[in-house]
């Protein structure tokens, strides 16, 4: 099923490498941040069926998102990523500023 954003297949896969989501997780934060960032964005991650597929782990739903979200939707959440404090990323393959 093709996506509904533009990012191109190279462009996911640095988003979930670089945000370390074969973890499970989303850098260095908690289920409830993860959340938060997504309803500043007016999306609920936790109930919205389009995230759901791969699992419930905060990263698979990333992931998830990556691939279905909106181009709208993409761009807030990844905004909301650059605003996020360096020490979120102090696991992640890349820096904040890298991020950025």
């Amino acid at each position: 099923m093709a996506g509904t954003n533009s990012l191109s297949f190279s462009q996911k896969t640095f988003l979930k490498e670089a945000l370390g989501l074969s973890s499970g997780y989303v850098l260095n934060l908690s289920r409830n941040d993860v959340r938060e960032l997504f309803l500043s964005a007016g999306i609920d991650v936790e109930s919205d069926p389009r995230f759901q597929r791969l699992g419930t782990s905060a990263g698979k739903r990333m992931s998830e998102f990556f691939t279905h979200g909106e181009n709208a939707e993409v761009v807030s959440v990844l905004s909301s990523f650059s605003e996020l404090p360096d020490r979120a990323f102090s696991d992640a393959k890349i820096t904040a500023e890298e991020f950025r």
